[in-house]
């Protein structure tokens, strides 16, 4: 099983407790809804103020983390932080279901909520490990506050292409409920992180990530070779590897 499968267990556990009255079979086409009153310890804000999640010279762990890459020499690992991320979701559903008194949740939004959540965290983080690639192949600097917010934009990005194509779960969400998720699940305040914006849209995205590895033209570029697309291209198939890097759970 993938691990982000397997840390989203942990969230649908708990979500299969809340609809008792559902079957297995429920847990795809149940309809029902019903009021969300779990405990939750801390607000979206705690986690949202990330702090720098890769380091080269340095292993990192920060007690909000919901994720984290170690950079290849280690070797290259992508932790999954279980419990954080548990919390992180339990916390943006409370805080939506205190904004608004009238919402009604189902369990698909939940459980398909769920995966998203971990979902991004994870690609994210495959952002980071491709970034530790070009620092191999090119030997371009590392700077954290560039490469975080590029990491969001990314995983933005992802989110958005699945959400629409049809035949995946987070299509499914309901589309206020999804709407209101992701406004504060990418609402980050920590420095890097809440600069994503700068790159949000694709073009966007291709510039900086070129700007980014290669910050001077290049003879390629004078060859008018588009490094923005070989770049882009390349995230992709490494991202799309699942044999590495390592993976665990925190």
């Amino acid at each position: 099983m993938a691990i982000e499968s397997v840390v989203a267990e942990k969230i649908i556990f708990e979500i299969d407790k809340i609809f008792l009255q559902a079957s297995n079979e429920g847990i795809i086409e149940d309809i029902y809804y019903k009021s969300i009153d779990i405990v939750v310890e801390g607000e979206p804000g705690f986690f949202l103020e990330q702090p720098p999640d890769t380091n080269p010279e340095r292993t990192i762990y920060e007690p909000n983390l919901l994720g984290s890459y170690t950079p290849m020499q280690s070797p290259g690992k992508i932790v999954l932080y279980q419990n954080n991320l548990r919390q992180f979701f339990w916390s943006i559903v409370r805080h939506i279901v205190m904004q608004n008194p009238s919402i009604r949740i189902s369990k698909n939004d939940l459980i398909f909520t769920a995966y998203m959540i971990v979902q991004k965290t994870y690609i994210h983080e495959q952002f980071h490990y491709g970034c530790n690639v070009f620092r191999e192949l090119f030997g371009n600097q590392f700077n954290s506050e560039i490469e975080e917010a590029l990491a969001v934009a990314y995983s933005r990005q992802q989110i958005d292409r699945f959400r629409n194509d049809r035949r995946t779960w987070i299509s499914k969400i309901d589309s206020h409920f999804f709407d209101l998720v992701v406004s504060i699940a990418f609402s980050y305040t920590s420095p890097g992180y809440k600069d994503w914006r700068n790159y949000k849209g694709p073009a966007e995205f291709a510039r900086g990530l070129k700007s980014y590895v290669f910050p001077n033209r290049t003879m390629l570029e004078s060859n008018n070779v588009d490094l923005s697309m070989l770049l882009t291209g390349m995230i992709s198939t490494l991202v799309s590897d699942k044999k590495t890097p390592e993976e665990d759970i925190g």
